[in-house]
């Protein structure tokens, strides 16, 4: 019989319902597989700081993928395990161009969000509407991108203007992933070896937990990397249609609560064993 030791868990359209609010079924499911022992690992695009509301709601305090895979901190956020930042030369050559065509352009450090004076007073209300806390700076290009975690462009005209400018294939030592945020195309700009699933790796080797141990569940393209990285994969019912190919089980949606269904299903004592399907 395999026992899952870790389970990760996406959080935009698969912990989330679709009006972004966390269901008290997930909640409790969570919290009842945590209460066995299990380690339970947040694996999301979100910065650090956007996390932390949902490490808190669960509550969580272990491990947590933050940035697309760019970062992973133990506790919550107190020690950082491993950092990935953008290269500094294609990243401020993409950065550049974002700024002069004024597109609404953050860049994302460990534990703030910032812009240049520029795009700060031209987007500032667009950024708030978001739900983004952006801090100007005035620092020179390089050395912004020097620390960045990942860089991000919002609105699809923004990410149509940037990627004719900055064609991916230009640029092999960068990873240019898209995603929806409530609904608003959203990229992130990335370090090439960060990605969810190399950092799931890593964290599996630092806590000794063999990949046929753990489990992951996601929604979206960039969730693919994180189900490939585990024996047991879980994709939501609301998921892309390439990641269902390659998932071990489909839950329900995330407007049905589906990650408790497969926590209840797959990890809990009561649920169905991986073993016996």
């Amino acid at each position: 019989m395999v026992t899952i030791r870790l389970v990760a868990l996406d959080i935009d359209g698969t912990i989330l319902r679709p009006d972004g609010t966390l269901s008290p079924r997930v909640r409790a499911a969570v919290s009842r597989v945590v209460s066995t022992g299990v380690t339970v690992v947040l694996a999301t695009a979100r910065s650090l700081e956007r996390t932390l509301p949902i490490l808190q709601a669960l509550p969580l305090t272990g491990p947590v993928i933050s940035c697309g895979g760019a970062l992973v901190t133990r506790f919550g956020g107190d020690c950082s395990i491993l950092t990935c930042t953008v290269p500094v030369d294609p990243g401020t050559h993409v950065l550049q161009e974002a700024l002069q065509k004024k597109l609404p352009v953050l860049v994302a450090e460990i534990d703030r969000f910032l812009a240049p004076p520029s795009i700060l007073d031209l987007h500032r209300g667009y950024f708030e509407e978001l739900g983004f806390h952006v801090q100007g700076t005035r620092e020179p290009i390089p050395s912004l991108v020097k620390n960045a975690l990942f860089l991000r462009v919002l609105g699809e005209n923004a990410i149509r203007s940037l990627l004719d400018a900055c064609p991916p294939a230009d640029f092999p030592t960068l990873s240019f992933v898209q995603y929806s945020f409530h609904g608003i195309p959203d990229l992130g700009i990335y370090n090439a070896r960060a990605s969810k699933g190399n950092a799931l790796q890593t964290l599996l080797g630092v806590l000794d937990i063999s990949s046929a141990h753990a489990l992951a569940v996601g929604d979206s393209q960039s969730d693919r990397s994180l189900l490939l990285a585990v024996t047991w994969r879980i994709a939501m019912g609301n998921a892309s249609a390439d990641l269902k190919d390659i998932a071990t089980w489909i839950a329900p949606s995330n407007a049905e609560d589906g990650v408790a269904v497969a926590l209840e299903r797959w990890v809990l004592p009561e649920g169905i064993q991986p073993s016996q399907c």
